[in-house]
């Protein structure tokens, strides 16, 4: 009886842990499955989402093209002048122009409808030439599309028709004169049926819902112009009064609340639903949901039954495993839980004990800081808590920051700070993405730069009073280590932070007591030696420094090796105050590296004074050039060789300046300044939309030619770049596949991954690409492999003294060898003797420019070649 009883107790507890161990698995199997198509879902929405937005952002520069036509603009400002809605009579080919303008716009870019509204909300005209009621003289000031684009310039707008009675997305954007006044408001309205196509290619129910809840857009054609939820009466109110849906009253889908972003259940009608949700950067306010149905039945199925049974028999085994395994799955998952809290308050601790600021934002909203950004900016942290990161920067350098955030730059960078009383100051910012409890965020360390400005000048200003008092000398050296980007892009920040520690540690064993060293920017440094002032002796301690950095050392059992160039300002010969020291001495420095010496110094002179003088009168008459008008276009014959003989293939475009007050002035002076104040941008757009132009005109008189445009670091960085060429390239109707962009290596040295990914969408567009100034840069070979170049132009320095010295020769064949096996053309630059042009000819140089075969032209001059060889 014992026996039995306690046979029955086993059996029964093993069916117990049998059947256990049967819904534990099944709870798994179930909530894996549904993981899986959460994820997938999640993918699907967010790829839809994206997709919906590029097609937004699409008819946006549409928009914005078609308002900045010239027919439009006159047009808008002849009804302007004569303040009559739908005036002909006067110009009646100023209508007719704006009316083609706009069906042209209509009909190439598939919208249902165009029109031009006046800064009243008037429709002064619309593409359609014979319509069954014509919108003109209408009002529509009353749509929030028209005075949020007269407020922002520009508008994105979803809206149920009230004439039509059907959806459209209205896109608008304001109309301007020359001054900058306002006109109008230019309008295309998309059927958003155009873009639901996407949305019947997915296996769920894709669902594009305003702020409300209303569904706009869905695969569900039932569900449209429905709430999820129940509104109350005074949205459903606010709603017919705005008239975005013509007054209809907003019926719900019987939804529960959108609580948990991953799951919703449709009351009454026994439905549930996996949920993801994306928001659209056009739409704001606005989200893509994507719902797929799930079961909502009973736990045990046949098939179910039938598992149940077939686990019975092994029950007992894999519960005891299962168990053990649990168990130890549970230690597992505390430790690495207990480890996360651990690193993560190490890592506040780090923080804290850190002078620089450090900021962990998601997509600008600040998640945490530590007391030195506190410090920096003027806030406590609960303030500083999400609150948006770009208001502690100025206004102008918020598109930077962000720029820089999107394409994941994690390389230092200046930028102005904000502080809480409106204070404007200098900070470097090192940013990169990384994991905070499994969610994306960007680390930034801020350094206020001012703060290292203060320290040098406090220490400058009590060397120079020392040295007044003793009427003694000292010297300030501006210390700038030569290609230290190389280590951080090779072995890392963190190995490049080690490098800059050891760095001071040498430098300060070469001190005396009475010296001063201090750390004043990323990778620069300023020494001060108080007493001494002869030349020789600041050479000796200059020289001193130099051989330590160049001996090899050991980090991390890496062999480095370092230079640095170094300038030099001595009181009071170069200065009397410390302001005046710094600028000199940097200045010397800069002097130095220009002349192509790493691994020296150079002492201040009164030249570069006058050298600095000249730059500022360049800077400050370039910034009238576009409006005197003193900037000119010519164009240098490139030549390619058929059957024996060399035939006009191309041309690169060259800018020039005659200057009303200083004269003809080298771009080699001027675009650099450009390039530094940022005026390179608008000059730089003004070159490419000229060329353009002149291109077309070649076309157009029958002349088949590809221009070289080249292209500055600047604009390549610049966030609207690739808008603008496209715009250009519109306007203009120039073939992209006959527009080549010039980009120098310098550029590739800067931002690997933000340049690749800029390159590649210009290279999309059919836009050819040329490397530049080929072999003066750094590690040129990785580039030929990594970026998507058509052609490599060899620099004019190869060919001098190509007939003089074999290894000249010996390189230039390298280039070629190496540039046709990755099937790149070959351009030579400089040829300018007969030598030159066989030798380059025996090698199979594809292309060939200089001044042998012919100068930069002018156009009219470029026109009549191009007739002679046709």
């Amino acid at each position: 009886m014992k026996i039995r009883t306690i046979l029955l107790t086993l059996t029964v507890f093993c069916c117990l842990l049998a059947g256990g161990s049967v819904i534990v698995h099944y709870k798994q199997s179930d909530f894996a499955a549904q993981t899986a198509e959460k994820n997938a879902i999640k993918t699907s929405g967010k790829l839809l989402a994206v997709e919906l937005d590029t097609a937004f952002k699409s008819y946006k520069n549409v928009a914005a093209t078609m308002a900045a036509m010239p027919e439009i603009s006159s047009f808008m400002h002849a009804q302007s002048q004569a303040g009559i809605i739908g005036r002909r009579g006067d110009e009646p080919s100023l209508y007719a122009q704006a009316k083609e303008v706009l069906n042209r716009f209509c009909v190439s870019n598939e919208a249902s409808l165009c029109y031009l509204l006046s800064s009243n909300g008037d429709v002064l005209l619309e593409n359609r030439f014979k319509p069954s009621k014509s919108l003109e003289g209408d009002n529509y000031s009353f749509r929030p599309y028209f005075f949020k684009a007269l407020k922002e310039g520009h508008t994105v707008y979803a809206a149920y028709g009230l004439r039509t009675q059907q959806r459209g997305i209205y896109f608008g954007n304001t109309i301007t004169n020359r001054e900058g006044d306002v006109l109008g408001v230019a309008v295309v309205k998309v059927k958003m049926t155009k873009f639901e196509g996407a949305f019947d290619e997915l296996g769920g129910t894709p669902l594009l819902v305003d702020p409300q809840g209303i569904v706009f857009a869905t695969s569900r054609h039932d569900w449209l112009l429905k709430s999820l939820w129940p509104l109350s009466e005074k949205v459903q109110a606010l709603i017919k009064a705005n008239r975005q849906y013509a007054g209809i009253h907003i019926n719900d889908l019987g939804f529960n609340d959108f609580a948990d972003k991953t799951g919703m259940y449709r009351e009454g009608y026994e439905e549930a639903y996996l949920t993801a949700e994306s928001f659209l950067s056009q739409l704001p306010g606005w989200r893509l949901l994507y719902f797929k149905p799930v079961r909502v039945t009973g736990f045990f199925s046949d098939s179910i039954i039938s598992v149940v049974s077939l686990l019975f028999l092994i029950a007992s085994f894999t519960s005891v495993m299962l168990f053990k395994v649990g168990l130890i799955d549970l230690k597992r998952r505390r430790s690495a839980e207990e480890e996360l809290i651990n690193s993560e308050l190490r890592l506040r601790q780090l923080s804290e004990l850190s002078n620089e600021g450090i900021l962990i934002h998601q997509q600008g909203r600040i998640l945490d800081s530590n007391k030195a950004a506190e410090q920096i900016f003027g806030y406590s942290r609960e303030e500083l808590l999400n609150s948006d990161i770009w208001n502690l920067m100025a206004p102008d350098c918020v598109s930077t920051a962000v720029s820089n955030m999107l394409s994941g730059y994690e390389r230092p960078y200046d930028i102005e700070g904000k502080h809480r009383d409106g204070g404007i100051f200098p900070v470097e910012i090192c940013a990169r993405d990384s994991l905070l409890r499994g969610n994306g965020v960007r680390v930034c360390c801020i350094r206020d730069l001012s703060q290292s400005q203060t320290q040098v000048t406090d220490r400058m200003d009590k060397a120079i009073e020392s040295a007044r008092q003793r009427d003694a000398k000292l010297s300030v050296i501006y210390m700038d280590l030569d290609n230290f980007k190389r280590f951080n892009d090779n072995w890392g920040h963190e190995f490049g932070d080690r490098i800059l520690m050891a760095t001071a540690q040498r430098l300060r064993a070469t001190l005396t007591k009475n010296d001063s060293l201090i750390r004043y920017g990323g990778d620069e440094f300023v020494i001060i030696f108080s007493g001494t002032g002869d030349e020789q002796q600041v050479v000796e301690k200059v020289n001193d420094l130099i051989q330590k950095l160049k001996s090899e050392w050991l980090i991390d059992d890496r062999k480095v090796c370092l230079t640095a160039t170094f300038g030099i300002a001595v009181y009071p010969e170069h200065g009397g105050n410390s302001k005046e020291l710094m600028q000199n001495a940097e200045l010397a420095m800069y002097r130095c590296r220009e002349q192509g010496v790493q691994g020296h110094f150079s002492f201040y002179s009164n030249e570069m004074s006058l050298a600095v003088k000249e730059q500022l009168l360049i800077e400050q008459h370039l910034r009238e050039v576009l409006r005197l008008g003193e900037l000119s276009l010519v164009y240098q014959p490139v030549y390619a060789e058929r059957s024996n003989k060399l035939h006009l293939a191309s041309a690169e475009v060259l800018l020039r300046w005659n200057s009303g007050v200083l004269g003809v002035v080298g771009p080699d002076k001027f675009i650099p300044i450009a390039e530094h104040t940022g005026q390179i941008i608008e000059i730089g757009q003004w070159v490419l939309t000229r060329s353009c132009r002149q291109g077309k005109l070649w076309i157009d008189q029958g002349h088949k030619l590809t221009l070289a445009v080249n292209v500055s670091p600047r604009q390549l960085r610049h966030p609207d770049y690739i808008s603008q060429l496209e715009k250009v390239l519109y306007e203009t109707e120039f073939p992209a596949e006959q527009l080549c962009l010039e980009v120098t290596e310098g550029i590739l040295l800067e931002d690997d991954q933000y340049v690749e990914t800029i390159l590649r969408q210009i290279k999309a567009m059919g836009v050819m690409l040329s490397i530049d100034d080929f072999g003066t840069g750094y590690s040129s070979l990785s580039y030929l492999k990594r970026y998507p170049f058509d052609t490599l132009k060899i620099d004019r320095s190869f060919m001098m003294d190509l007939e003089e010295h074999s290894s000249h020769q010996q390189l230039v064949k390298a280039c070629i060898l190496m540039a046709h096996g990755l099937n790149l053309n070959v351009v030579a630059e400089g040829v300018e003797t007969d030598f030159q042009l066989g030798m380059l000819k025996n090698l199979n140089c594809d292309y060939f420019q200089g001044y042998l075969l012919n100068r930069p032209l002018p156009d009219n001059d470029l026109t009549d070649l191009l007739r002679k060889q046709s």
